[in-house]
């Protein structure tokens, strides 16, 4: 009952209340209205789910790196801009993650910082745990600490803030100043996530 037109709803109610003489039948192209409209509601949703598949489909064939690829490129580039360096990551997409979440632990890793804020900038939450014991290990260089921070509030706005509090009195200033800034909102430097498209685009114009 709950497809049924106004006209059918008319029609019905007139014919249970026994008042057939004021009984005046709806007009076909109501139906027909209905129906068309009801039609292009669902071709427009799957249409819609189609594009977008589609999309998705094309971009992670065409368009995204393959992680390890991605690596040999990341330690290829020959940019000195951190933006550029990472963009071979960044255009791996969150497939690379598991490779940076392997290497970043590694202390002799090459580039280690910019593939800490590579794992900051794809915002993959399974990046977390090893972002998080690099900022508790005090035998860790201060800049990693820090640029671990940055990553945490990156993937996680509220955590990186709750983090930047705690360290924000820290004997490091290198890190006591990446929490201020956090806490800022980006007052010294502004924190913003690289996206696939400003790899895409800007980092190789």
């Amino acid at each position: 009952m709950s497809g049924e037109s106004s006209g059918e709803r008319r029609l019905l109610t007139l014919l249970f209340a026994g008042k057939q003489d004021d009984l005046t039948l709806p007009d076909p192209k109501e139906f027909d209205e209905n129906i068309s409209m009801s039609e292009a509601r669902w071709l427009t949703y799957f249409t819609g789910i189609f594009i977008a598949g589609a999309s998705l489909f094309f971009i992670r064939h065409f368009f995204l790196t393959p992680p390890e690829k991605a690596m040999r490129e990341f330690y290829a580039v020959e940019s000195t801009r951190p933006e550029e360096i990472i963009d071979p990551l960044i255009l791996a997409g969150r497939r690379v993650v598991p490779l940076l979440v392997r290497e970043v632990p590694k202390k002799e890793m090459p580039r280690r910082r910019q593939a800490i804020a590579a794992l900051g900038n794809l915002g993959d939450w399974r990046a977390m745990p090893v972002l998080e014991t690099m900022l508790a290990d005090t035998s860790e260089l201060d800049c990693f600490r820090a640029d671990a921070l940055e990553a945490i509030a990156l993937i996680d706005k509220d955590l990186g803030h709750f983090y930047a509090k705690k360290y924000a009195e820290s004997d490091s200033a290198y890190l006591a100043r990446s929490s201020r800034n956090i806490l800022s909102g980006g007052r010294d430097y502004p924190l913003y996530r690289r996206s696939f498209f400003d790899a895409l685009y800007k980092g190789h114009e």
